[in-house]
């Protein structure tokens, strides 16, 4: 059974403890996994369908760093048993 959950907070700073914002648990069964991320103004601004890449706090992961605040996460996943499940939330960026 899949047991997924995503932190709240993240600090990514380079000091190689909790710099990326991914989800940690069970993938057990998953299928057709998706993380986006949107900043304040709606923008899609990360998205990865492997569940080992995290967010760097960079736009697409390559550009800009993005300001410290509060981000929107969508996750969006097939579970085990077949059912799609859509969790979203806020991560927020502490530097």
């Amino acid at each position: 059974m899949a047991s997924i959950f995503l932190p709240n907070a993240f600090s990514p700073n380079g000091d190689g403890i909790n710099d990326l914002f991914k989800p940690k648990g069970n993938f057990f069964g998953v299928k057709d996994y998706e993380l986006r991320i949107y900043n304040r103004w709606g923008e899609q601004i990360f998205e990865t369908q492997d569940p080992d890449e995290g967010w760097n706090g960079r736009v697409l992961n390559v550009r800009n760093e993005s300001p410290p605040g509060v981000y929107v996460y969508k996750l969006f996943y097939t579970g085990p048993r077949g059912a799609p499940i859509v969790e979203e939330g806020f991560a927020t960026i502490v530097r």
